[in-house]
């Protein structure tokens, strides 16, 4: 048993040795990403929200450049003869052009920002996955297969060695009393997958040159996919047919659900042909699973493509609605490739997704301007046909039916949170969401649905308060009263009311004190456009010749309706100073 888990070790260790002397670049950007994020993670609470997201964006710089070292390592190993100062100028272009990302294309974690980034993150990784296939045809599925596999081994042994370690820091902390803060945890977690696993994943990526034979398919992954996931698809071939059918005979068109199961069918159906394509030759299931499932899924992909076009025509594009459609076009493509081709080359499908993801977020034909561009004639035209626009811009009618004033708001929000409101067109430079009735003459509709901003505020302090100036000290929360029971000593009581908001005190049956939390909590809103507050900043103060109070909230979660302006208290952690004056 000992030699064994000596043997054992040692090939970890050979492992990590081998990927650190083959993806030094990948591993130092891992490790890079994964010390930024432990800052982050020790950072006051009280540090301003404008340093945490410039540490973010950061992070996800250094994380990008993880896949976009590994294409670089590995088309070097494509092209062998490279000179050492190619390969230098190279890894130098790279670290400039990622510069330049984060100055320009990430410049705040925004819906634009983020998605972009997804898209070049999974661009890079599947450019990694066929770099070694750009001259060779066969085998891309069962490198992408042991891919798969080594990545699930990779991430089943780093859970175990958290849990491991975090044990032993626990049982440490528990005998010693060490006081192990419970960041350290984190820390940790951070270290065992965002440096052990990449290390521990690489060590075993096959060198270009390396064959690969259908003996090296795993039996699990085969009887899962051919026994379980197969059947399981027809199954549901067979009852999208059947519901397309009760569509066909009642004429009742659904109202959006048949795009989405039918996309997701689609791209798991894409992703299952392209896994058991090298087990055509050997298993005859295989082999007509197919050669007929691309056929057969035609009809059902052009119900969704019409579902898809009605919800356009009706609300224009967004970037959810072209996604759909660009994800449905692309299965739809590859189910023609299959059923055209008796030898499909798969790398054209990781190809494929590569360039649509990169065309989807960059360019004219991008999400962001095809969306822009359709919701703003959309906007045209709900303006004009409703005589809102008069000389190139908006003139305020208040006579407007409700299901433009819902229409016209969804576009005016779209802009506002996606984008910008400078972006839509015929209102002023200087527009904002909270002059909708100002603008327009009617604020903004929308049924059953409120457009609200939430906040969250947290107070760092030494939880030791000096009350020697005050007769009584009570810790409340939004939640300790909801069964009616105030808190009382000595014939005084602080009772809160989750309804009204209202915190009472009372003495000897008199109410001494009475104050609207959410008041408070509105008050504090405004004065603070920060997270995290400090304890002055968090601390309100009432003085009266009878009675005073300070009110120091240790957290506080509210919600704010940008459109009415209402404002409404979630929860808090309060604690209450009260001084009876004689």
């Amino acid at each position: 048993m000992g030699k064994k888990l000596i043997i054992f070790l040692k090939s970890i260790i050979i492992k990590l040795s081998i990927s650190a002397k083959r993806f030094p670049v990948a591993l130092l950007m891992a490790t890079s990403t994964v010390f930024v994020l432990i800052y982050m993670n020790h950072l006051n609470y009280d540090t301003k929200s404008v340093m945490r997201e410039t540490i973010t964006r950061i992070s996800m710089t250094l994380a990008l450049g993880v896949p976009i070292s590994l294409c670089i390592k590995m088309f070097f190993e494509r092209v062998s003869n490279l000179k050492n100062m190619t390969k230098g100028v190279i890894y130098f272009i790279s670290s400039i052009l990622l510069v330049i990302y984060y100055l320009l294309l990430l410049k705040e974690p925004d819906m634009v920002a983020v998605t972009r980034y997804i898209a070049f993150t999974i661009s890079f990784y599947l450019l990694f996955t066929y770099i070694p296939f750009i001259k060779k045809k066969e085998n891309y599925e069962l490198y992408i297969i042991k891919l798969i596999t080594r990545f699930f081994i990779t991430y089943l042994y780093s859970i175990v060695l958290f849990l491991g370690l975090s044990a032993i820091l626990f049982t440490v902390d528990g005998l010693f009393n060490v006081n192990i803060p419970s960041r350290i945890y984190f820390d940790i977690w951070l270290m065992v997958v965002g440096v052990f696993a990449p290390a521990f994943f690489l060590g075993e990526i096959p060198y270009i040159g390396d064959e690969l034979k259908l003996d090296d398919y795993p039996k699990v992954f085969k009887v899962l996919l051919l026994y379980i996931v197969m059947p399981l698809l027809t199954a549901y071939t067979v009852i999208l047919y059947s519901y397309f059918i009760k569509v066909l005979i009642t004429r009742q068109w659904p109202k959006g659900i048949i795009s989405n199961l039918v996309l997701w069918y689609s791209v798991i159906s894409t992703i299952i042909i392209f896994l058991i394509n090298p087990l055509r030759k050997e298993n005859q299931w295989a082999n007509i699973f197919t050669r007929i499932l691309p056929k057969s899924i035609f009809l059902l992909l052009g119900m969704m493509f019409v579902a898809i076009a009605i919800r356009i025509n009706a609300y224009g594009i967004t970037e959810k609605r072209y996604f759909v459609l660009i994800v449905g076009l692309w299965v739809t493509g590859c189910m023609i490739y299959f059923a055209l081709s008796n030898k499909p080359r798969n790398t054209i499908i990781a190809i494929s997704i590569s360039l649509i993801a990169i065309m989807s977020v960059i360019g004219p034909l991008s999400s962001y301007s095809l969306s822009k561009h359709s919701q703003n004639n959309r906007f045209e035209k709900l303006v004009k046909q409703h005589g809102l626009l008069e000389n190139g811009m908006i003139k305020p009618i208040e006579n407007i039916s409700k299901e433009a004033r819902r229409e016209i708001g969804e576009i005016v929000i779209y802009f506002n949170s996606n984008h910008s409101l400078k972006d839509l067109k015929y209102v002023p430079k200087d527009f904002e969401i909270s002059q909708m009735e100002q603008v327009f003459g009617f604020p903004i509709y929308r049924e059953n649905l409120n457009y609200t901003d939430y906040f969250h505020y947290n107070v760092e302090d030494n939880n030791i308060y000096d009350i020697r100036e005050f007769d009584y000290f009570a810790y409340i929360t939004a939640y300790g009263f909801r069964d009616g029971k105030p808190m009382q000593n000595e014939g005084v009581r602080i009772a809160y009311n989750d309804k009204t908001n209202e915190l009472s005190i009372i003495k000897n049956d008199k109410v001494e004190f009475v104050k609207n939390l959410q008041d408070v909590a509105l008050e504090i809103n405004k004065n603070n456009q920060k997270q995290n507050l400090t304890k002055e900043e968090a601390t309100y103060v009432i003085k009266d010749d009878k009675i005073t109070v300070h009110l120091l909230f240790k957290s506080l979660s509210a919600s704010k309706n940008v459109v009415t302006d209402e404002f409404s208290l979630q929860s808090f952690e309060l604690n209450v100073f009260v001084k009876f004056k004689e």
